[in-house]
């Protein structure tokens, strides 16, 4: 008995810390600004606006290599959210988790995506396609909604952050020109990828994707849309399927296995890679995307 009571008092004591922890407010430097973003792709454009502006801390809630889809807030980000200046959020029905957490929202909000003319999704018109981001020219209004906040709420930074603005802006445009012109002369465009992040893409540059997968990568996978995607696939003679960095392989791989097709590599939507991956910043993702497709298409 002794030994059941001193159990059940270890895990009691447990549980306390573990939730002290995420309750535990966070300990800025002195003088230190900080900054919100929701996911990876937003932290690097945040980072390229910030680089060399002294005391700004970026804190990333879905880190790269994480399910955005997936994402369930925890309380500790109550805390961070109080302690910000601003916030970065896609908006577009892509953090539906966010209605609980904006009380907590004392500085600036941002919506990335304001501004831009959004996709609706197509088996539930009644919600936007958030992944604007795989267009470029969104991304470039993201990244004018970012820096106008960031000189707004850091004046005294503003001539670095605009200079940083100007210097990305030129990377983008560049970007957007060189993705169109490397399907110049590729007729047959259809990709199989496995959820349905690649709209905006698609409409951009010329190329149609087709997944069985909708929108989110928790939605599940009907045996009817599996028919109707292997019947594309064999009537438009596709070429390549496409894996993702955060979805399940599954789907493709079945695909592959009963049409004869091969896998043409792994695409990135939804989050970037670590540092020492494939795709540690947007541009990366955006050219590793594009070869990648331009290589299967050819």
């Amino acid at each position: 008995m002794k030994f059941k009571s001193s159990v059940l008092l270890t895990l009691i004591v447990i549980s306390i810390a573990a939730f002290a922890y995420y309750l535990k407010p966070l300990e800025p430097k002195p003088h230190e600004r900080n900054i919100v973003v929701v996911f990876s792709i937003l932290e690097d454009f945040a980072k390229k606006l910030l680089q060399d502006v002294p005391e700004v801390r970026i804190h990333t809630l879905i880190d790269c290599n994480q399910d955005p889809h997936s994402f369930h807030p925890h309380p500790k980000i109550c805390v961070l959210l109080k302690q910000a200046d601003i916030m970065v959020m896609n908006g577009l029905d892509f953090e539906p988790w966010f209605a609980a957490c904006r009380q907590h929202v004392l500085g600036r909000l941002v919506v990335a995506s304001d501004g831009i003319v959004p996709l609706r999704q197509i088996h539930n018109p009644e919600l936007f396609d958030p992944h604007a981001w795989l267009d470029v020219d969104n991304a470039m209004i993201y990244v004018r909604n970012m820096r106008n906040a960031f000189k707004e709420v850091y004046p005294q930074f503003a001539e670095k952050i605009e200079q940083n603005y100007q210097c990305f802006m030129r990377e983008l445009k560049q970007l957007h020109v060189w993705i169109p012109q490397q399907f110049t002369n590729l007729k047959d465009r259809t990709i199989i990828t496995t959820h349905d992040a690649f709209w905006y893409y698609g409409k951009a540059y010329g190329v149609q994707f087709v997944s069985p997968q909708g929108i989110s990568t928790e939605e599940e996978i009907s045996a009817a849309k599996m028919a109707q995607i292997i019947r594309i696939i064999k009537l438009r003679k596709v070429k390549a399927l496409f894996l993702e960095n955060l979805s399940s392989s599954a789907a493709i791989k079945q695909l592959a296995e009963e049409t004869h097709t091969q896998i043409g590599g792994m695409l990135y939507a939804d989050s970037l890679s670590d540092a020492k991956g494939t795709c540690p910043t947007y541009v990366a993702m955006m050219r590793h995307n594009t070869k990648s497709i331009r290589m299967a298409l050819a």
